[in-house]
């Protein structure tokens, strides 16, 4: 039995007993402190950015698509209308920092791996509103424009191209009570 001889040791002072020091924040958890910024708001100009990269990434060897992905997997909360839905999908700032290739397309799309993370979230909250409300009447009325839901909603309504180039990042199954226009 080791336990005995180790805690006289540990009594004497021949073991160190400090804590070791934090480790160095992971990506992940650095992804979700910064998710306390302000929400970003949607633009045509981010959700072209936001294709350019899933095009180029979607070209990404097959080892980085499926390992890289299943090793990275999370949870990400989005709305649906007023309540919180939970997505599995990828963590885009760990896949950046471990393939130099997924950084390059963040890069050459002109995002970064966090604005890859926040503005995504914000796409899901908006794609899935706005099939939730159903018609498009509806969606336009439900949030005011001057809300970040509510602008976000309206960019996608207005950028049919870009919305159904990036429909395909949506993580399937969807969430229980979630649909897509």
């Amino acid at each position: 039995m080791l336990l005995l001889p180790l805690t006289c040791l540990v009594l004497s002072g021949m073991v160190d007993t400090t804590p070791a020091p934090a480790a160095p924040v992971a990506p992940a958890a650095q992804h979700a402190a910064a998710d306390a910024g302000p929400e970003p708001v949607l633009t045509v100009d981010m959700l072209t950015k936001m294709e350019a990269f899933w095009t180029a990434f979607m070209k990404e060897p097959s080892a980085v698509r499926t390992n890289g992905v299943k090793e990275n997997q999370e949870s990400v909360s989005a709305k649906n209308g007023t309540v919180d839905v939970v997505v599995p999908d990828v963590n885009i700032v760990a896949m950046a920092a471990k393939y130099p290739s997924v950084a390059a397309d963040l890069k050459q799309a002109g995002l970064t791996a966090q604005q890859w993370e926040s503005y995504r979230k914000e796409f899901y909250s908006a794609a899935f509103t706005w099939s939730a409300l159903g018609s498009s009447e509806d969606a336009r009325n439900a949030f005011p424009p001057s809300s970040t839901l509510g602008h976000n909603i309206l960019v996608l309504m207005s950028s049919t191209k870009e919305y159904e180039a990036l429909k395909v990042i949506i993580p399937s199954p969807l969430p229980a009570g979630v649909a897509l226009q």
